[in-house]
């Protein structure tokens, strides 16, 4: 009987499961609700605003200090502007590590003021050097009720001068002598009985150099280099972060101290971004926070 040939199968390799594209990072997108709002109009019922308005030459006399354009070395040629938007976008963001609540007090200005000074400490010493601020602290300097509301000017003098004391928060309580609320305006007197010997703390959080802006080459300037512009419109303090590009269109992302609120900043503080365009910017005036004090932790 014949015998049956073997079958020889040949082996086969399986294919590697083909995959597609690396999957690309999620890019934060601008919603057009939070773009040039009117803020005066836009307040929220547990919000408030609190910016007096300033003729713009009052404003800019209002702080002796240089003008961001005097500094060559200081401007970004447009030439580079796009490049470096998309690049420094993630890393501006991420400087914001607390958003702020005034709840329904006109102390938007404290609020604008400590916000920068903390993202531009966060540029210059780290996340891990990052200490949040009291805008009562603030205010109470500044104010005269706890809806008056206050010049941006003299926000900008009092940082410079005695600086700002370090928000009530447990972690703050173990590291300074001194630390005061987020709200609640009782005026500078009464502050002084509070707290008597708040200015040896404040003096921990000065802001020592400021530069004026003017002009659209000098906010895309200071913003891009991790300084952020405390500024004001509609009645409302804010300060500017970032440029970012949207649909060919040049942006600015603000913050604001109306907690969650606006969009989404970065994972660990939510939201609280607004926008404003090219635009509207070019209407606006502002002072760049470039320097804050070097406290003796950050040198052990």
């Amino acid at each position: 009987m014949a015998r049956k040939k073997k079958t020889i199968r040949k082996k086969t390799t399986r294919k590697a499961k083909r995959t597609g594209p690396a999957t690309k990072p999620k890019v934060q997108g601008i919603d057009n609700k939070f773009v040039d709002l009117e803020l005066d109009y836009e307040v929220p019922e547990d919000q408030g605003l609190g910016m007096i308005e300033q003729d713009p030459a009052v404003f800019c006399a209002g702080v002796h200090c240089d003008d961001y354009e005097t500094f060559s070395s200081e401007m970004i040629p447009r030439s580079q502007w796009k490049d470096l938007v998309g690049m420094n976008e993630k890393h501006l963001r991420s400087l914001v590590r607390y958003v702020h609540n005034q709840g329904r007090e006109g102390a938007c200005v404290g609020n604008g003021w400590v916000g920068a000074q903390e993202a531009r400490s966060v540029y210059q010493f780290g996340e891990k050097f990052f200490v949040p601020l009291s805008p009562m602290s603030m205010y109470n300097r500044i104010g005269r009720s706890s809806s008056s509301g206050a010049y941006v000017p003299d926000a900008i003098n009092e940082g410079m001068d005695e600086g700002v004391l370090p928000l009530d928060t447990p972690e703050n309580r173990k590291k300074f002598d001194v630390v005061y609320r987020e709200t609640g305006f009782v005026g500078e007197r009464r502050m002084n009985n509070e707290v008597p010997t708040w200015r040896e703390t404040a003096k921990l959080f000065v802001v020592k150099k400021v530069l004026r802006i003017n002009t659209l080459d000098a906010w895309v300037s200071a913003t891009l280099s991790g300084k952020p512009i405390t500024y004001g419109r509609n009645g409302h303090c804010i300060y500017s972060l970032f440029p970012k590009y949207h649909k060919g269109d040049l942006y600015f992302g603000y913050v604001n101290s109306w907690g969650q609120w606006g969009d989404q900043l970065n994972d660990a503080v939510g939201k609280g971004l607004g926008w404003d365009s090219e635009r509207l910017i070019r209407k606006c005036q502002g002072y760049a926070i470039v320097d804050v004090s070097l406290r003796p932790e950050i040198l052990v």
